[in-house]
């Protein structure tokens, strides 16, 4: 049986709309915690719990963002950009700054845009290379190999507050090799917790340790959004095999994200090419599918779903 997970945000939080979903097949609600405070989840999880009545075998996935380096625009309003700007924000990891020299590129979000590093001195100032929307919290990409902790502060507060949370799922992300699972494996074990982990293999490293974080994770997720970009952008396609067959080969579910039905986010029907996207993951094996900005922000978040889950069961081995 396949996952269909969809991630809540801001065109599928309330009662009506997540009851709506769970009704139309989405076995997996994930909750990403790069966005959104405690406040906005202490609400959403009130009407999980409502939902979860209704439908007790949905699972919860909480996702916390790793050593993942975002923009902070004011306000945590959207910010456009034109070619040849200067910007100047913080960021959310601000030991990066001074790992980042002049004359760095960083490529936004899912390559949205890029921008230079002119100055990295307090804050991080940077040169548009084209025009396009800077949205709060969106990620900053860099060849430049960051000395960040596997698990940072947020991470680990995050962890503290789901811990009295229905959550079923704990994804980790950005992580290099097995030695954060096991961390937050004692640390879960602790506290008598029966969360399965997830890993997000969303970096070269990982894709080099994929053995080892496989065997030591309960689920495995193809996040091609940022796996695309830190690893090399044509490789993709391969990279997507190999971790469907060595999840198969360790017996672990693995997801596929990303993208999957993106057209959707402005249009009723998916792109031709999308269709065929589906197919093609679950015949290489993939155990669930994950629809990200198409149920957050998405303007047909059912419609998304439906197609979903009709292409790949029409297409399951």
């Amino acid at each position: 049986m396949l996952d269909f997970i969809v991630t809540i945000g801001p065109a599928t939080k309330g009662l009506p709309m997540m009851q709506a979903l769970a009704e139309k097949g989405a076995t997996v609600f994930r909750l990403n915690f790069s966005h959104n405070n405690y406040d906005w989840y202490d609400n959403l999880f009130d009407d999980l719990q409502e939902v979860k009545k209704l439908h007790p075998h949905l699972k919860i996935l909480a996702d916390i963002s790793g050593p993942s380096l975002r923009i902070q625009t004011p306000e945590q309003k959207d910010v456009v950009v034109k070619k040849g700007d200067t910007v100047n924000f913080p960021v959310t990891l601000p030991e990066a700054i001074p790992q980042l020299p002049k004359g760095t590129i960083i490529i936004f979000g899912e390559g949205n845009g890029t921008m230079e590093v002119v100055d990295n001195k307090e804050t991080l100032t940077l040169k548009s290379h084209n025009s396009f929307t800077l949205t709060d919290k969106m990620h900053m990409h860099t060849k430049v190999h960051l000395q960040l902790p596997a698990l940072t502060e947020k991470d680990w507060e995050d962890v503290h507050y789901l811990l009295d949370k229905p959550i079923d799922i704990l994804a980790l992300s950005f992580i290099q090799d097995e030695k954060p699972i096991l961390a937050v494996r004692d640390f879960i074990n602790s506290k008598n917790k029966q969360w399965q982990i997830m890993s997000k293999i969303e970096t070269q490293a990982a894709m080099n340790n994929l053995d080892s974080i496989v065997q030591e994770s309960d689920l495995v997720m193809v996040a091609r959004g940022d796996l695309a970009l830190e690893a090399e952008l044509t490789e993709l396609p391969a990279n997507q095999e190999k971790i469907i067959q060595v999840s198969k080969q360790y017996g672990k579910p693995v997801i596929v994200a990303t993208q999957l039905l993106y057209s959707m986010i402005n249009n009723p029907m998916p792109s031709r090419a999308e269709i065929n996207d589906i197919a093609q993951a679950v015949k290489q094996g993939a155990t669930g599918l994950l629809l990200s900005d198409e149920t957050t922000i998405g303007k047909y978040p059912l419609a998304a779903l439906r197609y979903l889950k009709t292409i790949a069961e029409k297409y399951q081995k």
